[in-house]
C-alpha cells in the first residue's frame, strides 16, 4: 500500500470543490427542483360570499399571498351550476387612487364562462391585484354553484411567463330572487328591449333582432346612446348593425309671433345633451379617442369602457331681443346618426355609438336598431346587453337609468317567430302540372330596418289550380315596413311591397319600399295576383338576368322529354322543352333582370 501525503495545495482544492458542490446543489434545489409548494401563490375570494342572487354582479378579486408582489394579468374560466353567466364587467384593480391601463382579451358568457384581461403598464406600475365581476342569471329554482376552474385559470406576475399558484378555492353558492325566478327589474327611465326575445334556426340560418331603447313614460327624450351586446362566438358570427333612420336636413320651426310679455324677456331654449365617447367616473371625465382607431372604446383606460356624458353640444343660445314682429328665423340642421358601430367576432361582441344633434323638441323617445347574426354551430346561448349608457335633456345626473333586456338563441332545432305562407302564380301554369308539381323557391325579406335580405329556399307544391303554395319561417322582428322578394327556380325575381299585390298586365306591379307587416306566428300572403315570370335559367346556375344564354339554351333542347332536358328548360312543367316555353321567355322579356 501506497501511502500519500496530503499537501497543503492539494487540501485547499478539495475544500473549494465542496463548497462549490454545495452551492450547486442549493441552486438546482432552489431554482430547478422548485416545487408548486414553494411557488408563490394568490388567492382567489368570491363578493358576496352567499346570499341572494339579484341584480348586483358577483365579484372575483385575485391578488398574491404577498403584499410585496404585484399582478400583470388574469385569464379567468369559471364553471356554473343551475345558472349563465349574462354578462362580463371590466376588470379593475384592487388598489385606490391609480390609473393603470387594463386591456380586457377574452370575454365568452354561457355556463363557462371565460374573461382576462392584462394591464398594459411598467413593472413598477403593476397592480396588488385584480377585480373580475359578472352577472348571472338562474336557469332553475336549485340555486346557483360557481367554481373557479383552476386548471384552466391562470394569474401572471412582473415576470413574463411567470405564474402564480392558487390557494385552495372554494365553490360559491347563491339563492335565486323569488326561489329561482328572474329577478324583478328595478323600476328605470329606459328600457333596452330585443324582439324578437328567442331566435330559433338551424346552423347557417340567421338570426335578426331589433333593439329598441325607449321611455318607460312615453315622455324622456334620447339624445344618444352607446351599447355593447354580447353573444356565445362559438355559436353565432357578428354580422352587421343597421342603425335607426338617419335624420339629416332642415327641420321646418314654426314660427309665431313674439307677445308683448316676451319681447324684454325672451325665453331661453335647453341646451340637448349629446353623448360624447368618455370614461364614467364620479366626476364624469371625457377621455380622448385614440388617433385612427376604429373601435368605439377611446383608448386604453383604467376601466375600459366608453361613456356617454350630458356634455351640452349647442350651448345656450343667446336670446334676440326684438321690436314688434320678428323675422322669421331660418330652419335648423339637425343631424341624428349611427357614428361609430363595431363588430368583434374574436370577443363576441357588437357595439354602437348612436348621437343626435338637434333641438329637444325634435327628439325621440324611442329609438330601434336591428342586430344580424350568423348561426355558426349548433347550441343555445342568451344576447345580453353588457353596457348600455343613455342620454338626453331630461337626464338627471346626464344619464338615464337603464332596464337591460336579453333574447335566447337555440340553434340546431329549426323553426322561427315569423313563418310566411305564399300562395304564387306561376306564368304558363293554370292547373296543376300532369309532370311536375314542385319546385324550389328563394323567399326573401327585405327592408323593415335590416341591413340587406334575409334568404330561405323551400319546396313549393301546387294546388289543383296551378298556384304554388310554401312557408319559408325567418327570425325577425315584428314590423309593418318590409318587402318580401321571391325567386322560383325558373324565374326572374319579383319584389313586393304590399300584402294585396295585384298587376292588370305582366310585369306591370312595381313598388319602392316596403309596407309588408309581419307578426309573430303565420303570416298569409296570397301573391296570385301577380305573375312569375319565367326565365333566368337552369336551376342552381341562375345569374339574375334573362338573356341570350337561357334563350340559347332552351333553343337546344326543343323536343326533349329526358329528366335532365325537363329539369332546365320545361318552363310550364308539361314534359317536354317546346316552342312554348321559348315563347314563355319571350313575353317575360319585359323584365330582364331580378327585381330588388
Amino acid at each position: 500500500m501506497i501511502n500519500k501525503k496530503i499537501t497543503p495545495r492539494l487540501a485547499f482544492f478539495i475544500v473549494v470543490g465542496l463548497v462549490t458542490m454545495a452551492s450547486m446543489a442549493k441552486f438546482v434545489n432552489t431554482f430547478i427542483f422548485r416545487t408548486n409548494a414553494a411557488q408563490s401563490k394568490v388567492t382567489a375570494d368570491f363578493a358576496p360570499a352567499t346570499g341572494t342572487l339579484g341584480d348586483s354582479p358577483f365579484r372575483i378579486v385575485l391578488k398574491p399571498v404577498s403584499t410585496a408582489e404585484k399582478v400583470s394579468g388574469v385569464d379567468v374560466t369559471l364553471s356554473i351550476q343551475n345558472g349563465t353567466l349574462t354578462s362580463w364587467s371590466p376588470c379593475k384593480s384592487i388598489d385606490e387612487g391609480t390609473t393603470p391601463v387594463i386591456k380586457p382579451l377574452v370575454e365568452n358568457i354561457g355556463a363557462t364562462p371565460r374573461y382576462s384581461c392584462v394591464v398594459l403598464d411598467k413593472d413598477v406600475n403593476l397592480v396588488s391585484g385584480l377585480v373580475v365581476s359578472g352577472a348571472v342569471q338562474c336557469s332553475g329554482t336549485a340555486p346557483v354553484i360557481i367554481s373557479l376552474d383552476t386548471v384552466k385559470s391562470q394569474v401572471s406576475g412582473p415576470v413574463e411567463g411567470g405564474l402564480y399558484a392558487f390557494n385552495p378555492v372554494q365553490n360559491v353558492t347563491y339563492t335565486c330572487t323569488g326561489a329561482g325566478a328572474t329577478p324583478t327589474p328595478v323600476p328605470s327611465d329606459i328600457s333596452a328591449e330585443f324582439e324578437p326575445t328567442t331566435c330559433k334556426g338551424d346552423k347557417g340560418s340567421s338570426c335578426n333582432y331589433a333593439l329598441t331603447l325607449k321611455s318607460n313614460d312615453g315622455l324622456k327624450k334620447i339624445s344618444g346612446y352607446y351599447v355593447k351586446v354580447a353573444f356565445d362566438k362559438s355559436i353565432l358570427k357578428g354580422k352587421a348593425i343597421a342603425s335607426p333612420a338617419s335624420v339629416k336636413g332642415l327641420l321646418a320651426q314654426v314660427v309665431a309671433p313674439t307677445p308683448p310679455s316676451a319681447i324684454n324677456n325672451p325665453p331661453i331654449v335647453a341646451p340637448t345633451a349629446t353623448p360624447i365617447p368618455g370614461v364614467l367616473t364620479p366626476t364624469v371625465a371625457v377621455a380622448t379617442p385614440t388617433p385612427g382607431s376604429n373601435d368605439v372604446t377611446p383608448g386604453l383606460i383604467a376601466t375600459p369602457t366608453v361613456g356617454l356624458t350630458a356634455t351640452p353640444a349647442l350651448g345656450t343660445p343667446t336670446p334676440t331681443v326684438v321690436a314688434g314682429t320678428p323675422s322669421p328665423q331660418p330652419p335648423k340642421e339637425a343631424t341624428c346618426s349611427m357614428v361609430n358601430t363595431d363588430v368583434d367576432n374574436e370577443k363576441g361582441i357588437m357595439t354602437m355609438l348612436y348621437v343626435c344633434d338637434s333641438a329637444s323638441t325634435d327628439l325621440k323617445t324611442s329609438l330601434t336598431s336591428t342586430l344580424t347574426f350568423d348561426s355558426i354551430a349548433e347550441g343555445e346561448g342568451t344576447l345580453t346587453i353588457s353596457e348600455v349608457q343613455v342620454v338626453g335633456p331630461q337626464a338627471l345626473g346626464g344619464l338615464y337609468s337603464v332596464n337591460k333586456g336579453t333574447a335566447k338563441y337555440i340553434i340546431g332545432q329549426g323553426g322561427g317567430n315569423v313563418d310566411v305562407k305564399l300562395k304564387l302564380r306561376m306564368q304558363g301554369i293554370v292547373k296543376k302540372p300532369s309532370k311536375r308539381d314542385s319546385m324550389q323557391v328563394r323567399v326573401g325579406v327585405g327592408d323593415g330596418g335590416l341591413a340587406e335580405p334575409v334568404y330561405k329556399t323551400v319546396e313549393f307544391k301546387s294546388d289543383d289550380n296551378g298556384h304554388f303554395n310554401g312557408t319559408a319561417s325567418f327570425n325577425l322582428p315584428t314590423r309593418k315596413d318590409y318587402k318580401l322578394l321571391v325567386k322560383c327556380e325558373h324565374c326572374l325575381q319579383r319584389k313586393v311591397c304590399d300584402k294585396d299585390a295585384k298587376e292588370e298586365e305582366a310585369a306591370s306591379y312595381s313598388c319602392d319600399k316596403g309596407k309588408v307587416e309581419l307578426k309573430n306566428g303565420s303570416n298569409n300572403f296570397d301573391l296570385s295576383g301577380i305573375v312569375q315570370l319565367a326565365c333566368d335559367i337552369p336551376a342552381g346556375k341562375q345569374d339574375g338576368v334573362c338573356n341570350s344564354a337561357d334563350f340559347a339554351l332552351v333553343r337546344n333542347l326543343l323536343g326533349k322529354t329526358d329528366d335532365d332536358a325537363i329539369r332546365k328548360a320545361d318552363l310550364n312543367f308539361d314534359g317536354i322543352v317546346n316552342a312554348i316555353d321559348f315563347s314563355l321567355m319571350t313575353a317575360a322579356r319585359i323584365n330582364i333582370a331580378d327585381v330588388k
